[in-house]
């Protein structure tokens, strides 16, 4: 970000929506899920307040179920606009 450039954080829920599109990237040079995935999750990591104080980021976090392992049980959701600092 120092250079002017935008960070994209993968959460852990996230992850298979993540690879498996890089594997098809990878296998059969398809690179169309891949940037759907990745433009998905860049509107992610954007919606959040980064200047709030770090607990209250990882709460938001959280709530959207960023940590989350079970994928079965879990989907990343975005945070909402108004429970930002809820």
């Amino acid at each position: 970000s120092a250079a002017g450039l935008s960070r994209i954080i993968v959460p852990t829920v996230y992850r298979e929506d993540y690879l498996l599109p890089l594997k098809s990237l990878s296998n059969h040079a398809d690179a169309t899920p891949y940037i759907r995935a990745m433009t998905r999750i860049h509107a992610w990591t954007v919606a959040f307040d980064y200047t709030q104080p770090r607990p209250d980021l990882y709460g938001a976090l959280k709530r959207c179920n960023a940590f989350e392992e079970d994928l079965r049980n879990y989907r990343l959701v975005f945070p909402e606009v108004n429970a930002e600092g809820a």
